[in-house]
């Protein structure tokens, strides 16, 4: 019996060490300040691209832009949510957002050549390309867990 309970004890202590260590980054990002993710995110792809300072300016500005639009589009959908609204968006207003997003995407990959050198483009493409099928995967995940 005593056995019993220690073997219980410790698993339901090793279940909660396991949970506690799981964190969401969404979380994180909705306390930050859209400057302060501009910032972040800048200094990242400084380390990466070895950016010069006037790169790191224009790069900042344009994290900056993309940071703000990402942070209204998050407190759209907060509200939608708030607000009750479940529905499954229409097939149209699917593929308006889907073609938003492509030209919000398009505008950005040319601003960066743009910005970048031809070896800094070539290196950020590959960043940008494993980040997207990183987050592909968490979501593909996420919808198996569900």
């Amino acid at each position: 019996m005593k056995k019993g309970i220690v073997v219980l004890m410790v698993m339901l202590s090793v279940t909660a060490f396991a949970q506690k260590g799981e964190k969401h980054r969404r979380g994180d990002m909705q306390q930050m300040t859209t400057a302060q993710m501009a910032t972040l995110k800048t200094k990242k792809m400084t380390l990466a691209l070895d950016l010069t300072k006037d790169q790191q300016a224009k790069i900042q500005a344009l994290n900056l832009e993309n940071a703000e639009h990402f942070k209204t589009k998050m407190e759209a959908r907060k509200a939608r949510r708030n607000n009750g609204e479940r529905d499954k968006p229409s097939a149209d207003d699917r593929f308006e957002r889907k073609n938003q997003q492509l030209d919000r995407m398009i505008a950005q990959q040319e601003k960066m050549k743009k910005i970048l050198s031809e070896k800094q483009y070539e290196r950020w493409e590959k960043m940008a390309h494993r980040q997207a099928k990183h987050r592909k995967g968490k979501r593909d995940y996420r919808n198996a867990r569900r």
